[in-house]
C-alpha cells in the first residue's frame, strides 16, 4: 500500500478533519495560556500562576501525544509497524502514562491510585505500550468527572495477566466503538475506522499487533473499565 490512491481511500474527508481539530486545539490553547502569563506575570499570585503552568504543561503534553498518535497513525495505514517484543516491566510504562497526564490528574482533581507490582511485567514492544497506556490513561481522566477516582490495577489468572484502567464520568459517546468492543471475536470490522475514535482506533492497532487484546465495559456502579489483557 504505497500509492497517492491507496492513501486517499484510507484518510477519509470525516478523519481529515478529526486530525486537523486534534492538532490545532492543544497548540490554540498553549498559545492562549502562554500568552496570559507572559502579560499577567507580574499580576498573578502564586496559586493563579501554578495553574498557568500547568495548563501549558498539560496542552504540551497533549500536543506531544497527538503527534505520536499521528506518527503511529500513519504507520499502520502504510503497514509500517514492526514491534520489537520483549519482557517489559508495566510499572515504566503506567508511569509514563501517568507523566503524560499528570497535570490533567491534578487540575481535575482526580483521585488517582496505581495498584501495580513492581515486578510484573508482560510480552511487549516498550515503545508501543507506552503509547497504549498513555492513550488509554488520557481518554480516562479526559472523560472522568472532576474529583473522581481513577484506579490502574494488575491482576493474574492462570495463564493470562491483566490491567484495567478504570474511571468513573462520561462513557464511550460513539455506539459504532462500544458495540465494536463488546463483540467477542472483533479482530476485524470495517465499521470501526480511525474517524470514529483516532485515540482507541491507534490503541486497538497497538493491541492487535502485539497479540494483546483490549475491552471496554461498563461495570455495574457505572464505571468504564479499560482493560489490556496479555498470554504468558
Amino acid at each position: 500500500m504505497n500509492t497517492a490512491q491507496d492513501y486517499k481511500k484510507l484518510l477519509s474527508k470525516e478523519l481529515l478533519s478529526k486530525l486537523s481539530h486534534h492538532s490545532r486545539s492543544p497548540f490554540n490553547g498553549l498559545l492562549g495560556f502562554s500568552e496570559l502569563l507572559l502579560i499577567n506575570q507580574h499580576k498573578l499570585d502564586q496559586e493563579d500562576a501554578t495553574e498557568y503552568i500547568l495548563r501549558v504543561n498539560m496542552l504540551a503534553k497533549r500536543a506531544f501525544l497527538f503527534s505520536e498518535n499521528v506518527i503511529f497513525l500513519m504507520k499502520i495505514l502504510s503497514e509500517n509497524v514492526s514491534p520489537v517484543l520483549t519482557n517489559v516491566l508495566l510499572k515504566g510504562a503506567i508511569d509514563y502514562a501517568t507523566n503524560i497526564c499528570k497535570e490533567e490528574i491534578i487540575l481535575k482533581k482526580i483521585l488517582f491510585t496505581k495498584e501495580i507490582n513492581s515486578s510484573s511485567a508482560i510480552n511487549a514492544d516498550p515503545l508501543l505500550l507506552n503509547s497504549i497506556f498513555a492513550n488509554l490513561l488520557s481518554k480516562a481522566v479526559k472523560l472522568a468527572d472532576d474529583e473522581s477516582p481513577i484506579t490502574i490495577t494488575e491482576s493474574k489468572e492462570k495463564n493470562v495477566s491483566s490491567i484495567a484502567i478504570t474511571y468513573k464520568g462520561m462513557h464511550i459517546e460513539n455506539e459504532t466503538v462500544l458495540d465494536f468492543f463488546s463483540r467477542k471475536n472483533n479482530s476485524s470490522d470495517e465499521l470501526f475506522a480511525p474517524e470514529n475514535d483516532i485515540e482507541l482506533w491507534i490503541t486497538f492497532q497497538l493491541v492487535k499487533i502485539q497479540d494483546l487484546t483490549l475491552t471496554i465495559s461498563t461495570l455495574k456502579d457505572k464505571s468504564t473499565r479499560f482493560k489490556i489483557e496479555s498470554k504468558n
